[in-house]
């Protein structure tokens, strides 16, 4: 590596080299003409997306100015620099004419290997990212690890950046209310865990689910999920299991299948569980386990859709699940669920102050394709 000058654990790679760049055009160390993008690449040891990432940083921040023939410094401009406030983030100020400012950011942290369909670009993020950018303020998506969440947790805060923390394990939460960083939770708020989120309801919605196959006449449900501590998951399961629990009509044999989000252990434990099913059942399915696997199996053991098996998918799209076989499905919320975090974003940026409570989005109404 070469860009040592400047670089932070904090920031990722594209943020490591944009502040590096940005450091040499502060001290005049750099000038027009550029060095091409084949130049900064083998400078600095880096590929070309993560070059192209630093560029629009520093053009966003009025430093540099994209055209087709390269980057061109912006002359006449300069940054100035932010104190260092105490407490609650200082509200962010519009900068005067010719000043550079930070571009407001929505940093998404996500931890484990269960939520790679975020980094390939679920919908309901492109959605978000639309929305956001809508209103000046960029996405920013990581995959984080035990030393880099307590890297961010542990930097000073920034009134231009809010932390987004989706699928953190309990004690990480944690960690951001002990480092007093503005954080706002995706999903469910662990116990004790003083900071808003915004969620959808699952709990309910397994409930729901979960009633409106006993009132079929089903008495075997099986509610297959993630094999993961999250609270969402967590409070799933409470709600499929109290529904079980308190249905009038006993015996109800409930049971909570587990996977990890991987293809092939999907298929092993779907198939191990189709050959399992013999009389009438019903299934709860949550993305991103696939629905496709679980119809396929069924099928080929014999047992028909929807007269001895019913699948319900909870947070699949339409797409998902567009099979010649009935599956019932609740929708993910994805504008309203932009919308709230939209608004979150805005009040911070704004006022420099988190909503005291949480917000729990209803998932889309249940319909059948």
């Amino acid at each position: 590596m070469m860009y040592e000058r400047g670089m932070t654990f904090y920031g990722n790679r594209a943020e490591q080299v944009a502040s590096y760049i940005k450091e040499k055009i502060l001290s005049k160390e750099l000038t027009d003409p550029l060095p091409s993008s084949r130049a900064w690449c083998l400078e600095l040891d880096i590929g070309r997306p993560t070059l192209l990432n630093a560029m629009k940083i520093l053009e966003h921040a009025g430093l540099l100015k994209m055209t087709a023939r390269g980057a061109k410094l912006v002359t006449g401009r300069t940054v100035k620099k932010r104190s260092q406030s105490t407490g609650a983030a200082a509200t962010p100020k519009v900068p005067p004419s010719g000043v550079a400012r930070l571009p407001l950011t929505a940093r998404f942290l996500y931890y484990g290997r269960n939520y790679k369909e975020l980094q390939q670009g679920s919908k309901w993020f492109l959605a978000l990212s639309r929305t956001l950018q809508s209103h000046g303020i960029r996405l920013v998506l990581e995959r984080c690890n035990s030393i880099r969440l307590r890297a961010i947790a542990t930097h000073a805060p920034n009134p231009n950046e809010l932390c987004f923390l989706h699928s953190l394990p309990v004690p990480y939460q944690r960690l951001f209310v002990q480092q007093k960083k503005p954080a706002v939770i995706v999903g469910y708020a662990g116990p004790e865990v003083r900071l808003p989120f915004v969620t959808p309801d699952l709990k309910n919605a397994a409930r729901h689910a979960a009633l409106r196959l006993l009132r079929r006449g089903f008495k075997r449900l099986v509610l297959i999920n993630l094999a993961t501590r999250e609270e969402g998951i967590v409070q799933s399961m409470e709600g499929f299991k109290s529904a079980c629990q308190e249905w009038p009509h006993q015996p109800v044999q409930a049971e909570v299948v587990r996977v990890w989000n991987d293809l092939d252990t999907q298929r092993a434990a779907i198939k191990r569980l189709a050959l399992r099913t013999k009389e009438p059942c019903g299934f709860i399915v949550f993305y991103p386990v696939s629905v496709g696997m679980l119809t396929t199996a069924l099928l080929q053991r014999g047992i028909s859709i929807p007269d001895h098996a019913a699948i319900m998918a909870i947070e699949h799209s339409a797409e998902d699940i567009s099979f010649s076989v009935p599956v019932t499905f609740y929708g993910f919320p994805a504008p309203r669920f932009a919308k709230a975090i939209l608004a979150i974003c805005l009040r911070y940026f704004e006022t420099g102050s988190l909503p005291t409570v949480g917000k729990i989005v209803d998932l889309d109404a249940p319909r059948e394709l």
